[in-house]
C-alpha cells in the first residue's frame, strides 16, 4: 500500500521500450493481483518522488480479509485493475498510434462527463502508457488539432467533433 508519494508501475517490452500500467498515489495499493501467485511480481515499480509505502504480509492480509470492509475495499480494488488491464489491452490492440491516442482521449472525456478536459500526464508518461515515444504522440494531438477535431492549449483538451474523433477507431463507432 502506497502511504505516500507516487509510484510508476511498467514493464520493459522486449524491444527496449517500457510500457507504463499504471500510475500509483496514496492510499493505492501495489501487488494485490499477485498477493496468491506463486510467481515473481513481474513489473518494475519506481518511485516517482520520496514515498512511503507499507508491505502487509499474507499472514495479516488473510486475517484482515475477516473484516467485510477491507475485503470489499480490496476485492473493489482489484476489480478496478482489472478494468484498467481491459483498458489498456483495448488501446494497445489499435495498430495505429493515431487510434490510440482517439481511443485515449474519448476515454479520458468519457471518464471526466465533459468534452473538455485537462492532461494529468506529461505526454512522455502518455506515449509510455500507449507503447510508444512522446514526438509520436505530439505528432498525433497536432494532427488532430490542425483537423479541427480538438483544439489544444497546454495541457487542457476541448474535443470540437466527437463523431471524427470516434470514427478514427476501426469499426468501434
Amino acid at each position: 500500500m502506497v502511504l505516500s508519494g507516487g509510484l510508476k508501475v511498467s514493464k520493459l517490452l522486449p524491444s527496449g521500450n517500457e510500457q507504463i500500467i499504471k500510475f500509483l498515489g496514496e492510499g493505492d495499493l501495489l501487488g494485490e493481483g499477485f498477493v496468491f501467485s506463486r510467481g515473481p511480481y513481474r513489473t518494475n515499480v519506481v518511485a516517482e518522488r520520496p514515498s512511503e509505502v507499507l508491505e502487509i504480509p499474507l499472514r495479516v492480509l488473510l486475517k484482515a480479509f475477516k473484516n467485510e470492509r477491507f475485503l470489499l475495499s480490496f476485492l473493489g480494488s482489484l476489480s478496478e485493475k482489472i478494468d484498467n488491464l481491459s483498458d489498456l489491452i483495448e488501446i494497445l490492440s489499435l495498430r495505429k498510434v493515431r487510434q490510440r491516442v482517439a481511443m485515449y482521449l474519448i476515454d479520458k472525456s468519457t471518464r471526466e462527463n465533459s468534452e473538455t478536459f485537462a492532461l494529468d500526464k506529461t505526454r512522455s508518461e502518455i506515449a509510455g502508457g500507449l507503447g510508444t515515444v512522446r514526438e509520436v504522440i505530439s505528432r498525433a494531438l497536432s494532427d488532430l488539432q490542425r483537423e479541427g477535431i480538438i483544439s489544444l492549449e497546454g495541457r487542457k483538451v476541448k474535443i470540437l467533433d466527437p463523431r471524427a474523433l470516434e470514427r478514427i477507431l476501426p469499426g468501434k463507432y
